[in-house]
């Protein structure tokens, strides 16, 4: 039997931005990813990295010192197989922890500037149908609903297998 899968990672993107960093508290800011034209993609991994300068913080606070807790909240939701559902409303870091996938699904590098990876729970068989599939198409999205500026990086990345 031939191997007929194709290694796949691609980020969340506004435009041709994948650094979700932003101010989207007056406007939205929607970080999204569609599904391929020629290929069902199965997601097997999200992951979430953030980088910013100081620690990392807990509490009513969210990824970092700088950052309280959020007002609107960072919507991270998805579209598979024509069901849409709700990663979570992350408004704290403990709202990252809860839809992280438990042993190892939260780590933080701490310094002068600080990385936090978290990768979420992704249920088993998660597969963004071809492009056309489905009217509107399958997807995976966050909405940055409040001024994330004081973070230097964050990025919503997905890797699987296109098939």
């Amino acid at each position: 039997m031939a191997f007929t899968s194709k290694l796949w990672n691609a980020p969340l993107k506004n435009g041709s931005s994948s650094n979700l960093a932003v101010n989207g508290s007056s406007t939205p800011q929607v970080f999204s990813i569609a599904p391929d034209a020629d290929h069902e993609i199965e997601v097997l991994t999200m992951c979430l990295i953030a980088e910013f300068t100081g620690g990392p913080a807990i509490g009513n606070k969210f990824i970092a010192d700088a950052v309280g807790t959020l007002t609107n909240g960072l919507l991270v939701e998805a579209k598979v197989g024509d069901i849409p559902f709700t990663f979570g409303n992350l408004k704290r870091t403990r709202d990252l922890i809860e839809v992280s996938t438990p042993q190892g699904g939260f780590n933080i590098i701490s310094g002068t500037t600080s990385v936090m990876q978290l990768f979420f729970y992704v249920p088993l068989g998660m597969k963004l149908a071809k492009l056309g599939s489905f009217t509107p198409d399958d997807y995976v999205r966050a909405t940055v609903r409040d001024n994330l500026n004081s973070l230097g990086y964050m990025e919503i990345f997905l890797q699987g297998v296109k098939t």
